[in-house]
C-alpha cells in the first residue's frame, strides 16, 4: 500500500530536497503513482457507469443532450490521442473497432460507450476535463455538486474535493522536475490517505448517483431535471 511506504520516508523529507537523495526520489515516484491512480480510477468509473446506462436499457437518446456531445466528442478526442500512441499494425482495428461503438449511439439498439471518451485526449486528467465530465450529466456546477457530496460525508473542513485534485496534480507535475520544500511526507501522506479516497467517492457519487436516476426516470417515462445538485443532496446513497 502506498502509505506504507510514504511511512518509511524520513520525517523530513521534503525539507530542503536534495534531487539525488533517494528519500526524494522515492518521494516524487510515490507522488506520481498517488495522483495515477486516482486518475485511473476516475476514467474506469466513468466508463463502467455510462456502460451500465448502456446495459440498463437507456437509450443514448435519452441520455442528457450534454452527456451525449460529451461521449459522441470525447471519444473522438480521446482516439485522436491516443492513435499515434498505438502499434501502427493495430491501428486501422482500433478505429473500425471504435467506429463500430459509435454507430451504435445513432441506432435503436443497446449502446456500449468506447473507453475512449473520458480520460483518454490529454496524458493527464486534470480539473477542467473533471468539471466537463461531471458536468455533462446536468449539474450546474462541478465544483458545487463534489463540495455537496463532501458536506454529507462531514469533510467539509478538508476543502473541496475539485481544489484536492488540483493541489495533488500540481504535486504530481512538480514531482516531475523538483520536490517542493513546502510539500512534505505528511502533505504526501495526507493526500493518499485522505484527499485521494475523498476525491474518487465524490465524483462516483456524482455520475453514478445521478445515472440511477436517469434510469429510474426512463424506466417511468419522466423528464429529466435541469440540474440534480439537489436530488443528489437529499437522496444520493453513498457507498
Amino acid at each position: 500500500a502506498l502509505h506504507l511506504e510514504v511511512n518509511k520516508l524520513p520525517v523530513d523529507t521534503g525539507v530542503n530536497p536534495d534531487a539525488r537523495n533517494p528519500a526524494h526520489l522515492t518521494a516524487n515516484g510515490l507522488t506520481v503513482v498517488a495522483y495515477a491512480a486516482v486518475e485511473d480510477f476516475m476514467r474506469r468509473r466513468a466508463h463502467e457507469v455510462v456502460c451500465w446506462l448502456g446495459k440498463s436499457g437507456v437509450p443514448f437518446a435519452w441520455l442528457p443532450k450534454s452527456l451525449q456531445t460529451a461521449i459522441l466528442v470525447g471519444t473522438l478526442q480521446g482516439l485522436h490521442f491516443s492513435i499515434d500512441r498505438t502499434e501502427t499494425s493495430q491501428r486501422d482495428v482500433l478505429i473500425q473497432l471504435e467506429g463500430m461503438l459509435l454507430a451504435q449511439t445513432g441506432e435503436n439498439v443497446a449502446f456500449s460507450p468506447s473507453k475512449y471518451f473520458f480520460g483518454y485526449s490529454k496524458s493527464n486528467l486534470n480539473a477542467g476535463l473533471v468539471r466537463e465530465f461531471i458536468s455533462a450529466f446536468g449539474y450546474s456546477s462541478a465544483d458545487e455538486t463534489m463540495k455537496v457530496v463532501s458536506d454529507c460525508l462531514s469533510a467539509t473542513h478538508l476543502g473541496g474535493a475539485m481544489s484536492l485534485f488540483t493541489s495533488m496534480g500540481r504535486a504530481r507535475h512538480a514531482s516531475a522536475h523538483s520536490f517542493d520544500a513546502s510539500y512534505r511526507r505528511g502533505a504526501l501522506l495526507k493526500d493518499i490517505v485522505t484527499n485521494a479516497p475523498l476525491i474518487a467517492v465524490c465524483f462516483d457519487t456524482c455520475i453514478s448517483q445521478w445515472a440511477i436516476k436517469i434510469k429510474d426516470d426512463f424506466d417511468k417515462k419522466i423528464a429529466i431535471p435541469r440540474d440534480p445538485t439537489e436530488y443528489l443532496s437529499t437522496n444520493a446513497i453513498i457507498r
